[in-house]
């Protein structure tokens, strides 16, 4: 029984934490509507009341309590309805409006109306759960503030003592109004739950337990919008090679636990705050949050562990497997698209010169500073000084050296180049490798391209 209490607190904690923008705003369309209700009962009461005296003004406790009931109505009004506030800020002026109205009622109770024997107070209390809706233990701990408020005012103004009937009521009122919570959105807290645990599922690939690929880009983008000034970001793919093969030969059952180690084997390189997910049959995708700057060779680290775990990994008679991977490195802002097709080009690089390998793609800042932009990839010194010199000086003319950081440079301009001149035989990189490679980058068929 003491867990199933539990549980349908967490349950309930989980409702009002996956709705709390929600839940704010009506939290103060609540309080308003029992504040109008409270201002005309109070206005026809009086009506009656003083309709066989007239002349005989209110009494000073009806004063307040309208004054009270106007005040939060004009907050609503001019600005409370309007502006969006978080709700932790929500909470804070609807505790503190429902704090004046319940001391506002007290000393009406207490200095006006006291024969009713504390029912004013107690309807108070039980209503509170059902135009307010919060964290449970704030829920508590604002109905035992209440009795509170109630004891300090009966103790400012009522010369009687405090009797034990009074304090059993109040509490009772509470206990009462905590159920009243329980009932109240207790079974929308636990299909809320329900909810909660269905989205875990629907977000989860069912053999790997990492996240799908609908989640992973889902939380892949938020990482990026939240991403801490001054901190790289890196995005990984990681490729299976010839996992067909293992498949055919060894079956997919050994094909599927090899896919499952796989996953084990990620979680182990990487933190926890770092997303992972399986976006495809073979393919791996991971994020790496708050990275400081100048620390991409750590995670460079990470893939050689993953390639050299992999190649003396064994799931039955199969062994000795590797992954290409791509990995964009960016300090500069890029989106979740732009990051994912440098680690895309990355990964073909990695597919093309051999397999089992790693490729880094670092983003730079981009700056186009005339109409053509064209770019020079070549080792050669008298080779791009002779293309430079058959070039308008108009153009915006930029150079690589090195085969991977050109191939980067490339892939980062790819939407501003206009023309490619490329070096077929640079180191690092076969002719049939190269020519693979541009012909599986758009970028190449898109451009003016001159192979030399």
């Amino acid at each position: 029984m003491i867990t199933a209490f539990f549980e349908k607190l967490d349950s309930i904690d989980y409702f009002v934490s996956s709705r709390e923008e929600a839940l704010a705003g009506r939290n103060k369309t609540m309080l308003k509507q029992l504040c109008n209700f409270i201002a005309i009962f109070s206005i026809i009461f009086l009506i009656f009341k003083y309709a066989n005296n007239p002349g005989v003004l209110p009494d000073f406790g009806y004063v307040i309590l309208l004054a009270v009931l106007l005040f939060y109505n004009l907050q609503y009004r001019l600005w409370l309805s309007k502006a969006k506030l978080s709700f932790k800020v929500t909470r804070l002026i609807i505790l503190i409006n429902y704090s004046l109205l319940f001391a506002a009622v007290s000393y009406l109770e207490v200095c006006v109306v006291s024969a009713s024997h504390l029912l004013l107070i107690l309807a108070l209390i039980m209503a509170f759960p059902t135009f307010y809706t919060d964290y449970f233990r704030i829920v508590v701990l604002f109905e035992i503030l209440s009795g509170g408020i109630y004891y300090i005012i009966f103790k400012l103004f009522e010369s009687k003592e405090f009797i034990w009937q009074h304090f059993f009521l109040i509490i009772l009122g509470i206990i009462f109004s905590l159920l009243i919570v329980m009932i109240n959105f207790g079974n929308q807290a636990e299909s809320a739950s329900e909810e909660k645990i269905f989205k875990e599922k629907s977000d989860t690939d069912g053999l790997t337990d990492l996240k799908n690929k609908i989640a992973f880009e889902e939380e892949a983008r938020a990482a990026i919008l939240d991403r801490t000034p001054g901190t790289a970001l890196m995005l990984l793919i990681l490729d299976f090679d010839n996992f067909k093969y293992v498949n055919d030969y060894y079956g997919h059952q050994v094909g599927d636990d090899v896919l499952k180690a796989f996953a084990k084997l990620l979680k182990r390189e990487f933190r926890i705050v770092d997303i992972i997910g399986r976006v495809g049959g073979d393919e791996f995708m991971v994020i790496i949050r708050e990275l400081p700057l100048g620390n991409i060779h750590l995670i460079e680290n990470r893939c050689k562990n993953i390639l050299h775990e992999l190649n003396i990994l064994k799931v039955g008679d199969a062994r000795s497997f590797s992954c290409s991977i791509g990995i964009a490195a960016d300090e500069c802002g890029l989106t979740f698209e732009a990051l994912y097709r440098l680690a895309d080009d990355a990964l073909y690089e990695s597919k093309c010169r051999g397999k089992g390998r790693f490729t880094t793609y670092v983003t730079k800042e981009i700056q186009k500073t005339a109409e053509r932009m064209i770019y020079i990839l070549s080792n050669n010194d008298g080779a791009r000084r002779l293309i430079r010199e058959t070039l308008d000086a108009n153009c915006q003319v930029l150079e690589g050296t090195d085969i991977v950081r050109g191939l980067n440079d490339i892939s980062l301009y790819q939407d501003y180049l206009n023309e490619i001149y490329i070096q077929m035989d640079m180191p690092g990189i076969t002719t049939k490798e190269l020519e693979d490679y541009m012909a599986s980058r758009p970028v190449f068929s898109r451009v003016q391209l001159h192979r030399f």
